[in-house]
């Protein structure tokens, strides 16, 4: 192991010889990180997607009070609110089976599934980890409680997947990072030994190759 530590420790006071690899390694992914994430942060208006279970009891009541545009399109089952406020998003209702409607939850498609039950029950169905979800049931909720007055709120939790901006830079940003070790950490130091002429020297040593290896998987 002593070997490992002193190649080590060679190959860092080398990687420190050079500013223009500190800025690369630490800098410039914090700076990609900084400027992405300021970049997708305001979208503007968005439209989200709300599904109402098909079996709902007074559907047709229920979806008026849902889309306050009474918009009626006979030919579709979808409505759509678009709210005066250009910080709040619109609104698209689907009717969907709850089959249907639990599948498109859970892989991301919407964000929210409103049932009305014969017993006057709204039971909404939402990822409560997700922020857009619980944006959504907020909303929905404010417009049900502007009409009606007495009814029994039930919430029902489901898993989705992650459709924040977030839940793709962060891993991304880590692949990246990974990948950049493995051709600029790994390869491109055995290239660069190999046209010193060092990799010929080290190998007249009594170093073991394990750990000429292993240094370099420890190092990174």
């Amino acid at each position: 192991m002593k070997q490992v530590f002193q190649l080590i420790n060679i190959q860092l006071k080398e990687f420190y010889r050079e500013p223009a690899i500190l800025f690369w390694a630490f800098v410039f992914p914090i700076a990609m990180a900084g400027v992405l994430g300021i970049a997708f942060k305001n979208r503007g208006s968005e439209e989200v997607k709300i599904a109402i279970l098909e079996n709902s009891y007074q559907l047709e009541e229920l979806k008026k009070v849902l889309d306050s545009t009474h918009n009626k399109n006979e030919k579709s089952k979808e409505k759509t609110f678009t709210p005066d406020s250009d910080k709040l998003p619109s609104l698209k209702f689907l009717v969907l089976s709850k089959n249907e409607a639990i599948r498109d939850l859970k892989r991301g498609k919407l964000n929210i599934i409103v049932e009305k039950t014969q017993g006057g029950k709204i039971r909404f169905f939402f990822d409560t980890d997700n922020p857009n979800g619980q944006r959504d049931y907020l909303l929905i909720l404010a417009k049900i409680r502007s009409s009606y007055t007495d009814f029994e709120l039930q919430v029902d939790r489901l898993d989705s997947k992650g459709m924040r901006y977030i839940d793709y830079l962060v891993p991304g940003m880590l692949a990246m990072g990974v990948m950049n070790s493995c051709l600029w950490g790994v390869g491109w130091n055995l290239i660069e030994m190999r046209m010193k002429k060092l990799l010929r020297r080290m190998s007249a040593t009594p170093m073991s190759k394990l750990s000429f290896f292993l240094s370099f998987f420890l190092q990174d």
